[in-house]
């Protein structure tokens, strides 16, 4: 009888805990490798794990801090890292993500140990988001990794990546393994907040969701702007983490432009997201730099169509629409709630993507695949 393969998963996040797309993405890939019979060890920073979650995985977490930037320099423990991977001594690690301190340091003592790491790729932020002074500023804080990123990569056995065509600066990992000759796989996002309860068109709010946490980023001000110049009867709906002083400049950005009876805020923690997604009319995402937002997912899934700013590999879904301009954005929007056949054109191919390209059962395939090639199944 064949020994059962061990197999070690690091994250910086884990859900519930957290509940971004590294936290919910990690959950999910966990799932997979339980139903696939492996002793499953799962790896994270101290008090990052609701055990409950994780009751068929082993669970150690170390104590570990900071990105790897220059304002956030690393601080870990050495020894303690380098004693779990000696006494689990698993046949393979998987990385989730890397501009975090608990990846970076984990590859490297891997490959001390002469473990195989697979680096499950979610992008890399190191460019100017824009040509704004404080975008550069962030982009030099981060140059220890620019000089070290080609070695980090170089030290995986492979990496994963979310599109294997996009153009975008965010794979710039990605680009950095195919110049290396490291072997590239195919790993789509798969929905997390969704149902199976599709509403049709004629019961849904005149409403638009905006979801993400509030920051330049994701550049809400965008969104309430767009509103003002939209008929009375459409509303939009944010929700995030209610605090920060951007949180607080769109607050009075609506209140200055009399929109409060136009405007709802809501904690992730006050609502049923995947009810908000499905009987909302579209998904706006005014977002400055993306690489596979999991809410476009979500939306699509939901038969709910979106208009996107034209970031990361967005331009690869079908189940919405791309604006590249203020006025383009005012004006699909303005078209969609106008045309009925374009929104139910857009839903069933949104719909149809999911369950082509990024269902469960897909990204299952994906990784029991990527899991082949190393001999782990």
């Amino acid at each position: 009888m064949s020994k059962t393969k061990k197999i070690m998963l690091v994250s910086r996040d884990w859900y519930p805990v957290k509940r971004n797309g590294i936290a919910n993405l990690s959950f999910l890939h966990y799932k997979i490798l339980k139903s696939l019979g492996l002793e499953i060890h799962l790896v994270g920073p101290y008090n990052s794990f609701d055990v409950p979650y994780y009751i068929d995985a082993n669970i150690h977490e170390v104590n570990i801090r900071g990105t790897g930037s220059l304002y956030s320099p690393i601080i870990y423990n050495s020894k303690h890292i380098n004693n779990i991977l000696c006494e689990v001594n698993p046949d393979i690690i998987l990385v989730e993500s890397l501009q975090n301190g608990i990846s970076e340091i984990m590859i490297k003592i891997a490959y001390e140990l002469n473990c195989k790491v697979i680096l499950i790729s979610h992008g890399i932020s190191l460019q100017p988001y824009s040509l704004s002074f404080r975008h550069y500023i962030r982009s030099f804080l981060w140059l220890p990794y620019w000089l070290k990123l080609k070695s980090l990569i170089n030290k995986t056995s492979a990496i994963t990546t979310q599109s294997l065509i996009s153009k975008s600066k965010r794979f710039l990992d990605r680009d950095i393994a195919k110049k290396l000759n490291i072997p590239i796989y195919k790993l789509s996002n798969v929905p997390f907040n969704y149902n199976n309860v599709y509403v049709p068109l004629e019961n849904r709010k005149k409403l638009i969701l905006v979801v993400g946490y509030f920051s330049e980023i994701k550049n809400q001000l965008l969104a309430i702007k767009i509103l003002e110049k939209l008929d009375d009867n459409i509303k939009i709906r944010f929700i995030g983490k209610k605090s920060g002083n951007y949180y607080m400049k769109c607050r009075r950005i609506v209140n200055d432009l009399n929109l409060n009876h136009r405007v709802d805020f809501y904690d992730d923690s006050e609502v049923n997201l995947a009810s908000e997604i499905s009987n909302s009319y579209l998904v706006l995402v005014t977002s400055i730099t993306e690489i596979q937002p999991l809410i476009l997912l979500e939306a699509m899934s939901s038969g709910t169509p979106f208009i996107s700013s034209n970031v990361g590999c967005i331009d690869e879904f079908s189940g919405g629409l791309i604006a590249f301009t203020f006025d383009d954005f005012i004006a699909k929007i303005k078209l969609l709630f106008k045309s009925s056949n374009l929104w139910m054109h857009l839903s069933s191919k949104g719909q149809h993507e999911v369950k082509e390209k990024h269902s469960y059962f897909v990204i299952s395939t994906q990784i029991k695949y990527l899991l082949q090639k190393f001999n782990i199944l």
